[in-house]
């Protein structure tokens, strides 16, 4: 019985380390397609696809026959009549009150393009519809990179400190054995208990701001990311870094444009002439015949011609509107372009600048830690205080920690670069 009781904790003691040392592990390319799939935004392509369906659906009703049933009663206070005397003949007299219920029915034959110009346009519109549901994406998983790059600052920072916390607990031990030996004083090993003190806050403020940051990104991806869980690095696929604008802002202008050009081929349909059939059946009193006093059936059939030849120039200004309008994105086109090029110049001397600390940094750490080690012996033996070596050891964890930030940093000025062009490539 006591060896089963032995064998159950054990049981119970290994899924407890399970649980603990089982972490999970997320890329930014699964954060921000989770986070996409659960934008409110996103759902509005159905909408739109919808929407798109039943518009275009209407526009080709235009060429099905249109019916129409027309009633009518009515009195008059007089008719038409032939007071001629005619021998023999009693002239009829028509009623009063006249009667009609016509269904009339009419066919467009000809309508000038008018159709195919509204398709056109509603074609536009849910591209432009589509493409602004993108650009909120494009902006959405751009927050989505900057929380997550806040995330792997923090780790790298939390990372350093806590290297450098367990560094100081070692110098702590050994100059506790130098103090022992009278080769010390007492404040010098408190003012290296201080400042390890001060790094375990620093952590601590570290690990709340990432906690903070998590819980961002946890309720904006719908996933449940813990403390404990990894962030990959992006590995991003830059072949060259050259000015390119794929931005969906440059496309939304685009499209507005040619937009307004299909607008222009619906304004010139209006100075085309429209051909239509056209059908009437009816019945009442009077029918065609005026004379007869009856009700009775009757139909007309024909075809329909309107032209309208002369509009006081109003199609031409129309499309003067149009071009004025199209000359406006043509100038917001070129700012915005402007704007860009400015930016991606910067990116590019901050991508450059990364690099450079990058390599010095190297340096430096090595340089730092020759000095540290130097800085540690002195201390033993009592030639410098305590102070004078922390100076010296704060020194090695900021070159350690600028280095590894400044990884993170050129990963994140690469991915700037790529939502500051659109030319957006991950390979994780």
């Amino acid at each position: 019985m006591k060896n089963s009781i032995i064998v159950l904790l054990f049981i119970v003691l290994g899924f407890q380390v399970q649980a603990q040392t089982e972490r999970s592990i997320f890329s930014l390319d699964q954060l921000m397609d989770s986070a996409i799939r659960h934008y409110p935004v996103s759902n509005q392509r159905g909408i739109y696809d919808q929407n798109t369906q039943l518009t275009q659906s209407n526009i080709e009703k235009l060429y099905y026959p249109g019916m129409q049933l027309n009633g009518q009663v009515s009195y008059q206070s007089d008719v038409t009549q032939l007071k001629i005397p005619i021998p023999g003949f009693t002239v009829p007299e028509m009623a009063k009150d006249w009667y009609k219920l016509n269904l009339d029915i009419t066919q467009m034959i000809y309508d000038g393009g008018n159709r195919k110009s509204q398709r056109e346009i509603e074609d536009f519109n849910y591209k432009s519809q589509i493409n602004n549901v993108f650009q909120q994406e494009y902006h959405y998983r751009e927050l989505i990179a900057k929380l997550y790059f806040r995330v792997l600052l923090f780790d790298k920072s939390i990372n350093v400190l806590k290297s450098s916390a367990i560094a100081l607990q070692g110098t702590i031990k050994e100059m506790q054995a130098a103090l022992n030996g009278g080769i010390i004083l007492q404040a010098d090993v408190n003012s290296l208990k201080a400042e390890y003190l001060s790094v375990q806050q620093k952590i601590m403020e570290a690990e709340s701001s990432k906690a903070a940051t998590l819980e961002l990104l946890s309720t904006y991806t719908a996933v449940p990311i813990q403390n404990e869980d990894s962030l990959l690095i992006p590995d991003l696929v830059i072949n060259e870094l050259i000015y390119i604008n794929l931005r969906p802002e440059l496309t939304q202008l685009n499209l507005q444009q040619e937009k307004l050009g299909k607008m222009k081929s619906l304004v010139s349909v209006k100075q085309r002439p429209i051909i239509q059939a056209y059908g009437q059946l009816g019945y009442g009193r009077p029918g065609l015949n005026m004379l007869e006093d009856d009700f009775t059936g009757y139909y007309v059939t024909g075809l329909r011609f309107n032209y309208k030849f002369w509009d006081w120039q109003t199609t031409k200004r129309e499309k003067q509107l149009l071009d004025l309008q199209q000359e406006v994105l043509e100038s917001e086109k070129e700012n915005f372009d402007l704007n860009l090029r400015a930016s991606f110049a910067a990116q590019l001397q901050e991508i450059d600048k990364i690099n450079k600390m990058l390599e010095t940094d190297i340096e430096i750490i090595a340089l730092q830690e020759t000095v540290v080690d130097a800085s540690k012996k002195r201390l033993q033996s009592g030639v410098i205080t305590s102070a004078a070596y922390i100076q010296e050891f704060e020194k090695y964890t900021k070159s350690k920690l600028n280095y590894q930030l400044n990884t993170i940093k050129l990963v994140n000025a690469r991915m700037d670069y790529m939502f500051l062009t659109g030319n957006f490539n991950t390979n994780e």
